[in-house]
């Protein structure tokens, strides 16, 4: 500072530590409960959205499924039955979503493969030599999706329902019983759904 009475600059001095032992105290407080707020806020938010992409999941299967089961009805309803139908023709008729084809290291589609919205595989097939029915296998289901794909309304009328669930290598029409193997299963069922 400089003193006009004397012309000369006087140095004053001020003890910092004593300064900034009373500022940090009130700081480090305040940083710990912005802390902690942040921490709570951040477990809500993980939270929600474990749980937004678990429905998000959900909800994607069972557009895929409808979709694979509304093209494959359609592409054949002009035909005496399924013969011949399997993940390579779904996937050459354009049955099958986009998102559920595999691609290759080269880039291309796998020709055979199709992959669920929770990675698990999904097989068409049919059985005899005149199916009138197709059946499609999903692996790696969680108990929640499960259940949501046993109570789907899948366009059938009542004289003609989809007939028989395999869950879990269980195969029964009785929904008490599949919903209890669906859960049973964990994050890792396998649900067979035969159509026609």
């Amino acid at each position: 500072m400089y003193n006009n009475n004397t012309g000369h600059i006087i140095i004053e001095s001020y003890d910092m530590f004593k300064l900034g032992s009373q500022q940090s105290g009130r700081s480090m407080v305040e940083m710990l409960g912005v802390l902690a707020i942040i921490g709570v806020l951040s477990v809500a938010g993980i939270a929600g959205y474990s749980k937004a992409m678990a429905k998000h999941k959900q909800t994607k299967l069972l557009e895929q499924m409808s979709l694979l089961v509304a093209n494959t009805r359609a592409a054949y309803a002009n035909q005496p039955n399924y013969a011949g139908l399997t993940n390579s023709v779904a996937i050459n008729l354009s049955l099958v979503d986009d998102n559920m084809k595999v691609i290759t290291s080269s880039g291309t589609f796998d020709p055979n493969q199709i992959k669920n919205s929770y990675g698990g595989d999904v097989t068409i097939n049919t059985y005899g030599t005149t199916p009138t029915k197709f059946f499609i296998t999903i692996t790696n289901i969680p108990a929640e999706a499960c259940g949501m794909l046993i109570t789907t309304d899948w366009g059938y009328n009542d004289n003609n329902p989809l007939e028989i669930y395999t869950i879990n290598n269980t195969i029964t029409s009785d929904f008490s019983l599949i919903a209890s193997n669906c859960k049973n299963g964990g994050s890792t069922n396998t649900i067979k759904m035969q159509h026609h």
